[in-house]
């Protein structure tokens, strides 16, 4: 049984010796090597052992003089893929070849040369490291090899770590949008961009032109794409692409960034961290999860920050040489006064800020000294208070296009104007009011004026400024006493006039051409309303369909403004006359209804389709005498709305509308049948009878062919020429054509199967175009020219005869 141990340590010593006589002995070395030797066994075996052992043995040995090389390891540096390490070997005066070994594990496995291998001094000498090949958030071991004529020696083992790549993406490609990534880079610097599927392409910078690279993966999933070699050169960036998830916090390293473009709906992390660059001068960010504070951004002289959560105090930009803002629904603010001469474009609508800050940002601009700049600070934000009038009527008169809410310039009043006289147009506020109420009128230039009412006399107050400028212009005093205020023809006064929605006795709001502004929505509150006329102002917006318990309109003159809403839901106004909505792009006719009105509808170039267009005529069937225009930019009617449109027609209303016809029917090659494109000098398919029937060369409409049917030549009973074309029964069908009379003799009429559809005289001498419209109610329609009188009835002449389905 082996109940005992033996250890038995072996020490061996080397003394120089000076066996030639050498002065040089004190070059030499003592080495003392050590072993330990472990034996096990019993009692008497371990006895037997000792008993055995001789003593130490002691001798002399001749050394040769090559010492081994020294080797220190030194800290690593990593960066993306890259690493740096850096050591310290002496030589002792060798050729020594150093290497590093590295590996992800313990037994290392890949080596590299050091940049200096290999070396032969004396002394302790810097040695260092590239490694170019490692793998992205990977941990690797890694020691420093000497080997020379004195032996090899190895460093201690040290380790490191690799970060995410500082550019990766993450494109989730949907198999049809392709990714385009966008940088700018020296052309002596290359980019080694991985897409993600195995791809690595080496792309070289262009210097100033920016390079595009793009990827369209095999098939759809999830790819990493990260850009590796000298990125760190890179001074244009643009990622815009929703297929990209992205993290900007990591471009801080990106010290020589120029310029950078994110938009995409997975980009996010701090702007704040692009603070690195001073070079960094234009940054636009769109449609993003970005945040952070945009002012740390100090540099920067043109901005784009649009729907994303970018935040900042912007009166600590004021020093920025900045030639562009735009920001829209970002997380601003403008927190106090500075002076801020702007240098190009500034959108801050979307901020929901403060009335305060909505002065601030307005007196800044103006302390400034800014000129002939496109300034909007309005959407959600406050109105603006009177404290910012001076800096307003400043930016106005300096050039300045501002777009700012003015609800809150003249505290309670709801009229209020804003004048930009040119020193030669004067402006009149025209307006009713009883005789025993009276206006209290501010026009901006110090004067008050109170000017009493005089009922159903139209007053008017003129006011022509000292100078050219922005005046502020508002109504007090009795002004809910107002019935009628006129501002139109003058597009240099602009206001809102959504707060006159409290203004309940007024019948007439008329602002044709001006610079009105505003939802009108509130009007539903105006139950005496007749007339309201804001035509051809833009900045008039809100729902049409609160005029449909306005029982008292006449007149609703909305055209060019941009209004939305379903003008079918006005079928109760049966007083109205003039219902005028063209060119508003959001009106739609979604139902059919039974309008009652008299006078004119105007809906042309309001985008209708086809359904909205043969509603509406469905709608207006009842009406006579209107003058209803459809046209325009609206899509065709259909024969949906045939049987309407021909009884508005037949009832003398005059109706503009888009059509869309079938081919031409009428294509007998005769001397009328220009539209069809085959004139002849013939009378082809045409029968007459009781009459003399030619081809003539003159007078003719189009073409150099024209026919002519006349009776006083060989008179007689009945007189007629006609022809028969093939139809489909109960389809509609549109007849066009040119003629006029011969000059002699009594009427002529024309009839479209047996409807008298056009009379002329012998003083219609000059030709004139007919359009006629039939439902077919057999198998052929019939066309027909027929004296009006037994006999001697003179003749026509006609001319470009068309005859169409519609469809």
């Amino acid at each position: 049984m082996n109940d005992y141990k033996l250890a038995i340590e072996i020490k061996v010593t080397t003394t120089p010796v000076d066996s030639l006589g050498s002065p040089k002995q004190q070059d030499l070395f003592v080495e003392t090597q050590k072993q330990t030797t472990l034996f096990s066994g019993t009692k008497e075996e371990i006895q037997s052992m000792l008993a055995d052992a001789v003593l130490p043995i002691s001798r002399q040995w001749m050394l040769s003089t090559n010492e081994p090389p020294i080797v220190n390891i030194g800290d690593s540096v990593v960066t993306g893929n890259r690493a740096t390490v850096t050591g310290q070997v002496d030589a002792q005066s060798l050729s020594t070849v150093i290497t590093l070994e590295y590996g992800p594990t313990i037994e290392l496995g890949s080596s590299l040369a050091a940049n200096e291998s290999p070396l032969s001094g004396e002394g302790m000498a810097d040695v260092t490291f590239s490694v170019t090949d490692l793998a992205h958030e990977t941990g690797y071991f890694y020691r420093i090899k000497a080997v020379s004529a004195g032996g090899t020696v190895y460093s201690n083992i040290k380790t490191l770590t690799t970060p995410q790549p500082l550019i990766q993406l993450t494109v989730e490609y949907d198999g049809i949008t392709q990714f385009d990534f966008k940088f700018k880079a020296p052309a002596t610097s290359n980019l080694v961009i991985t897409d993600g599927d195995g791809t690595h392409t080496a792309v070289a910078g262009q210097d100033d032109t920016l390079v595009t690279h793009t990827t369209s993966y095999a098939s759809a999933g999830i790819y990493y794409f990260y850009i590796e070699g000298d990125y760190l050169d890179i001074t244009q960036l643009a990622v815009i692409s929703d297929l990209v998830t992205m993290d900007i916090s990591r471009l801080g390293s990106l010290v020589n960034l120029t310029a950078c473009t994110f938009n995409g709906n997975g980009i996010f992390g701090d702007i704040s961290e692009l603070s690195t660059s001073s070079v960094l001068s234009n940054v636009t960010i769109q449609n993003t999860l970005i945040h952070g504070d945009m002012t740390t951004l100090v540099n920067v002289t043109a901005a784009t920050f649009n729907n994303t959560n970018v935040s900042g105090n912007l009166s600590k930009i004021s020093a920025w040489p900045i030639t562009i803002f735009i920001s829209v629904n970002a997380q601003l603010t403008f927190d106090s006064v500075v002076s801020w001469t702007l240098g190009g474009t500034f959108f801050a609508s979307g901020q929901n800020w403060t009335p305060t800050m909505v002065d601030n940002c307005l007196i800044s601009l103006a302390l400034g000294g800014t000129t002939g700049q496109t300034i909007n600070i309005g959407g959600n934000n406050a109105a603006r208070s009177s404290a910012s009038n001076a800096a307003m009527a400043t930016l106005i008169e300096a050039g300045n296009t501002v777009t700012v809410n003015e609800g809150g310039v003249v505290g309670t009043a709801p009229i209020s104007l804003m004048v930009v006289y040119d020193g030669i147009t004067q402006f009149d506020f025209k307006f009713k009011l009883p005789a025993t109420s009276n206006l209290v009128i501010t026009d901006g230039d110090g004067t008050h004026t109170v000017v009493a009412g005089q009922d159903d006399t139209l007053v008017t107050h003129t006011t022509s400024y000292a100078s050219a400028g922005t005046y502020y212009f508002y109504i007090e005093g009795d002004y809910l006493d107002l019935t009628v205020i006129n501002v139109s023809l003058q597009e240099f006064v602009s206001g809102d006039v959504s707060g006159w929605g409290t203004l309940i006795n007024l019948t007439e709001a008329i602002g044709v051409l001006s610079g009105l502004y505003g939802n009108i929505d509130s009007f539903v509150n105006l139950t005496s309303l007749v007339l309201i006329n804001f035509a051809i102002c833009p900045g008039i917006i809100g729902n049409i369909n609160w005029a449909k318990s306005i029982t008292t309109l006449d007149t609703f003159r909305l055209q060019g403004t941009g209004l939305s809403g379903d003008a079918s839901e006005l079928f109760g106004l049966t007083l109205m006359e003039h219902l005028i909505l063209n060119g508003d792009k959001a009106v739609t006719f979604d139902f059919v209804t039974v309008f009652n009105m008299t006078g004119s509808i105007y809906l042309h170039d309001c985008n209708l389709t086809s359904t909205m267009v043969d509603n509406a005529l469905k709608s207006f069937v009842n009406l006579t005498g209107c003058n209803i225009d459809l046209g325009g930019n609206n899509a065709p009617m259909t024969a949906a709305s045939a049987d309407a449109y021909l009884t508005l027609l037949a009832n003398g209303n005059t109706v503009t509308v888009n059509q869309t016809l079938g081919a031409e029917l009428h294509v007998g090659p005769n001397a009328a049948s220009d539209p069809n494109g085959n004139e002849a000098d013939a009378t082809t398919d045409w029968v007459e009878a009781s009459a003399l029937f030619t081809s003539v060369s003159s007078p003719v409409s189009v073409g150099s062919k024209a026919l002519c049917i006349e009776s006083n030549t060989t008179p007689a009973a009945n007189a007629r020429t006609g022809i028969s074309i093939a139809v489909v029964d109960t389809k509609f069908y549109k007849l066009s054509l040119d003629w006029r009379h011969v000059g002699v003799g009594g009427d002529w009429n024309l009839t479209l199967e047996s409807v008298v559809v056009g009379t002329l005289g012998s003083a219609d001498v000059a030709y004139t175009s007919l359009v006629a419209y039939m439902k077919a109610a057999d198998l052929l329609a019939t066309i027909r020219f027929i004296e009006n009188n037994a006999e001697n009835d003179g003749g026509v002449y006609f001319d470009n005869i068309s005859f169409k389905e519609l469809l």
